[in-house]
């Protein structure tokens, strides 16, 4: 249906395309210090992430109804799984 669409970032990093699933704080480290980022500023960065991630979390709670395999269940359980590999937790 998406002949375009793959599982890559959109944004290439060092002129790569990188898999969403290798993404993480190392890399976006990384990649924010290569563009002149100060290392407080990634960090204020990661913080604030962390927070909206928490705060958002409540909007993602399958419902008890709902059985496990069901689509808010694995959904919830992709962008957990994004977060935790993003923010190290």
């Amino acid at each position: 249906m998406y002949h375009d669409y793959d599982r890559n970032l959109a944004l290439s990093i060092d002129g790569k395309r990188v898999p969403i699933d290798a993404v993480n704080r190392t890399l976006l480290e990384a990649f924010g210090r290569s563009i002149g980022l100060p290392q407080k500023v990634i960090d204020q960065t990661f913080k604030s992430l962390r927070n909206k991630v928490r705060r958002a979390e409540k909007h993602i709670t399958p419902p008890a109804a709902e059985s496990p395999d069901g689509f808010i269940h694995r959904y919830a359980e992709i962008v957990r799984a994004g977060c935790l590999r993003i923010l190290e937790e």
